[in-house]
């Protein structure tokens, strides 16, 4: 095994060339040595704040711009939390609701709440009793206080069983 640089790059700089006994590890290293040597002054070139070395090196590589790809992450993040939002105003009716005919109904004689009108008065509910700017300061979220919004309603359906049970 020796090393050649007899083959200049376009920079007039030597390709390093291993030899090694058997031809195809020879073919293989070289190609392998050149494509890094011109991704590296490419990429060189694309951290030096060329634009047209950047769209050069996407377009050589097969690289795309990434704004598909930050428009597919909006689209994603908005439907998710419609969904988020959907199913903690359901299930905060639905628990409402549940919670109402255990308690209000035969007590003040007031009529049954069905799920839409559960759903509006949770929603109001909500609004009225919120703390705003209540965040944590940057400390460390846990993984029950992110839970904690999809839980509290089963909690409450829960402990309102288990009181309807001693009643």
């Amino acid at each position: 095994m020796f090393e050649s640089s007899r083959a200049h790059h376009k920079n007039n700089r030597p390709i390093r060339t291993v030899f090694f006994a058997r031809p195809a590890s020879f073919c293989a290293l070289t190609s392998i040595i050149q494509c890094d040597t011109r991704l590296s002054s490419l990429y060189r070139r694309r951290l030096r704040g060329g634009r047209a070395a950047a769209i050069e090196f996407r377009e050589k590589f097969g690289m795309e711009e990434e704004k598909e790809s930050k428009a597919g992450k909006i689209v994603f993040v908005t439907l998710f939390a419609l969904l988020v939002i959907a199913y903690l105003s359901i299930a905060n009716g639905y628990v409402l609701s549940v919670l109402w005919g255990w308690y209000v109904v035969p007590t003040f004689d007031l009529p049954t709440l069905d799920l839409v009108q559960a759903i509006g008065i949770s929603i109001v509910l909500g609004l009225l009793t919120a703390k705003p700017g209540s965040n944590d300061g940057g400390k460390e979220r846990s993984l029950l206080s992110d839970l904690a919004p999809f839980l509290n309603p089963w909690i409450a359906l829960l402990l309102g069983w288990i009181v309807l049970q001693f009643a």
